[in-house]
């Protein structure tokens, strides 16, 4: 099997296993997910910090945003163009007032004026969704390589953090040249 057919397959292994979970098992996961992050010396020493706002199936990361804020750190949240497959970092002062749906569903920021990475955009931690990540920080998107073009692109020193649920963690991700692995996963 090549590489593109075990990534599919992987794929829908774990979309199955998602569906599975139950809304109560997600919370409880998350909850103990955000404990973790806590602890973490990479977020307590974190000034600036990307997260990305979650859908149903993930990690639920509305309380990791709403904390970052709460202790004054800067929130940085993904725009993504469905068009050029690009993300572009954004800052973000309020969740109610500047979050929107876009992308794919998915709640975004406003659409920033340039479509490039802002010269303030200096994080010291990503958070990283994904489908499936392995204990070496492999990590296996949907499949249209916006996180690892993204990734690609960071100063090395960036913590890349994935979030994810323990059904989400597969004994290995198959990898191309071009996927970028995470430095750490940080799972429930």
């Amino acid at each position: 099997m090549g590489i593109l057919e075990a990534k599919k397959e992987l794929r829908d292994t774990i979309k199955e296993k998602l569906l599975k979970l139950s809304g109560d098992e997600k919370d409880r996961a998350s909850s103990e997910i955000l404990h973790a992050i806590l602890i973490l010396k990479a977020f307590r020493e974190a000034h600036s910090i990307m997260a990305y706002a979650s859908l149903d199936s993930e990690v639920d990361t509305l309380p990791l945003m709403e904390l970052i804020l709460k202790e004054k750190k800067e929130l940085w949240l993904p725009w993504c163009s469905a068009k050029s497959r690009v993300i572009v970092p954004v800052k973000i002062n309020n969740l109610t007032e500047e979050l929107k749906s876009g992308a794919y569903g998915i709640a975004s920021p406003r659409e920033p004026q340039e479509k490039t990475m802002p010269n303030s955009f200096k994080p010291d931690v990503v958070f990283v969704p994904g489908l499936a990540f392995d204990k070496k920080g492999g990590r296996l998107g949907r499949g249209l390589a916006y996180y690892d073009k993204f990734l690609s692109a960071l100063d090395p020193k960036v913590q890349k953090i994935g979030l994810a649920f323990e059904c989400q963690i597969a004994g290995e991700v198959p990898r191309e040249p071009s996927d970028i692995k995470v430095d750490q996963v940080i799972s429930a």
